[in-house]
């Protein structure tokens, strides 16, 4: 029969413990890697909401000049689907030109859009209007 010997000089163990130091410092390193990129794509995601909420603030605006042309804007901020926020302040500068101005926020992060417009009077009696140009753009809060 086969004896089985044993390890007198007792090498095989230290081996194995360092083996699973430098196994969990690399689990490690990779698990604080991927929570650190987490936190950025989290961030990121909050920050391309932010702008999704103003650009649907700008369509909500186009909409509602078109159905009246006299509209003046949100009064306050409005909720968005999303889970932020969005106000819409419209100036007439002409009979045929509108300048919008939109504040967008979710989470930390707020923007600020301006949108020049330029419609063209559907029906005068309804207010009814169509926009014939869009020319929007979005600008750091100060």
């Amino acid at each position: 029969m086969n004896e089985l010997k044993s390890n007198t000089k007792g090498y095989v163990l230290p081996i194995v413990l360092i083996i699973l130091m430098v196994l969990l410092c690399g689990a490690s390193y990779y698990l604080e890697k991927s929570t650190v990129e987490l936190k950025s794509n989290t961030k990121n995601r909050d920050y391309e909401i932010c702008i999704l909420i103003g650009k649907n603030a700008i369509a909500i605006g186009e909409a509602k000049i078109e159905k009246n042309s006299h509209y003046s804007g949100t009064k306050g901020n409005i909720q968005d689907e999303n889970g932020g926020y969005y106000t819409i302040n419209v100036f007439e500068i002409s009979e045929n030109q509108r300048y919008l101005e939109i504040f967008s926020q979710y989470k930390s992060y707020q923007k600020y859009f301006i949108c020049e417009l330029e419609i063209s009077a559907e029906n005068l009696e309804t207010h009814e209007v169509t926009i014939e140009k869009n020319n929007w753009r979005m600008e750091e809060l100060e």
